[in-house]
């Protein structure tokens, strides 16, 4: 049986083309790849993915597939790294998830809703670093080609976070063996014709003790091609329900991380209630989920760092209870 795995994606790569069956097992060597040739579900899983890559690079532009072909290489080597040390059904699991988050980003597929009007395709930007050059990892997506106002709008919204990569030089002085780091993706949590919804994740490493990272939002409403605000979905009276149930979901999960000792906000420096109610008010914080809303604090908002980031979650029913009629909801 021939099958598309991790060594036959680095050929195919070079030359240009992504047959389904360009892979012969015996040349397996990696615990990952083995894993893939071994069991039925997981190369059809990877062969699945493999001819999702084909048709990004089939959509995309000549300039874009060179990033394509690079940010297939470093994920592959990434699941390689992070999947290579487990065993048994750990490992399947492992592949499994990886490879299956990987096609949905070759795809432009969301994780919910119908789908958008037009094709999503990815895009990439890639860069090795060293001593002088960032490291950079973008992957993002965009409309293949854009129909209307909204599908134009999130495009230029791509191509700013690209232009804004810091692809020079850079002068910082650095320890032997630092180097600066950017990674940003896409996810896109809801896709229809009439709202598109996508987490902007981010993370740089700029020689501190440690990077920093957070979500950026972007959801917009397909239709008018604007951007949209929590001021267009909720009315005062449930932007201040919202809040305080949120307040309620953060100091629960507060009082879960100190365990046994009692959290008491007033003794946390970390901790501001108008935080909660700036997250609330900005939209630019909601991932919309066909079945749910989810508003993300970055580390540092509502907490010190070694805590991680804070979530708040609302079901989709009690949202549109709440929400203006008109309001652009799943």
């Amino acid at each position: 049986m021939k099958i598309l795995g991790s060594v036959s994606l680095f050929a195919v790569f070079l030359a240009g083309a992504a047959p389904a069956n360009a892979f012969d097992c015996a040349k397996s060597t990696t615990k990952v790849e083995k894993a893939i040739c071994s069991d039925r579900d997981l190369g059809a899983a990877d062969t699945e993915m493999a001819n999702a890559y084909a048709a990004a690079r089939g959509a995309s532009r000549p300039s874009e597939r060179k990033m394509l072909a690079l940010s297939q290489r470093r994920w592959i080597e990434r699941r390689e790294n992070y999947c290579g040390f487990e065993e048994g059904g750990v490992l399947a699991a492992c592949i499994t998830k990886e490879t299956h988050t990987r096609r949905l980003l070759l795809q432009g597929a969301p994780e919910s809703g119908p789908g958008a009007s037009s094709p999503l395709i990815p895009v990439f930007l890639q860069q090795r670093g060293d001593a002088k050059h960032y490291d950079l990892d973008y992957a993002l997506v965009r409309f293949a080609n854009p129909q209307n106002a909204g599908e134009k709008l999130f495009n230029l919204q791509s191509e700013k976070i690209l232009a804004e990569a810091p692809r020079g030089t850079h002068d910082h002085e650095l320890l032997e063996g630092q180097m600066l780091s950017h990674e940003e993706n896409f996810a896109i949590s809801f896709a229809s014709p009439d709202l598109l919804s996508v987490a902007d994740s981010f993370h740089a490493y700029e020689g501190a003790a440690h990077g920093n990272g957070g979500v950026t939002n972007i959801n917009i409403d397909m239709r008018s091609g604007s951007e949209i605000r929590t001021s267009d979905v909720f009315a005062g009276d449930a932007v201040n329900s919202l809040t305080l149930d949120c307040r309620e979901q953060i100091l629960t999960r507060k009082q879960e991380k100190y365990g046994a000792e009692k959290y008491v906000p007033e003794k946390d420096w970390s901790y501001q209630e108008s935080t909660i109610a700036e997250h609330i008010n900005d939209f630019r914080h909601w991932s919309v989920f066909a079945d749910k809303i989810i508003v993300t604090f970055d580390s540092y908002a509502i907490g010190a760092y070694v805590e991680g980031p804070y979530e708040c979650e609302f079901d989709m029913p009690k949202l549109k209870a709440l929400a203006k009629p008109d309001a652009r909801l799943p």
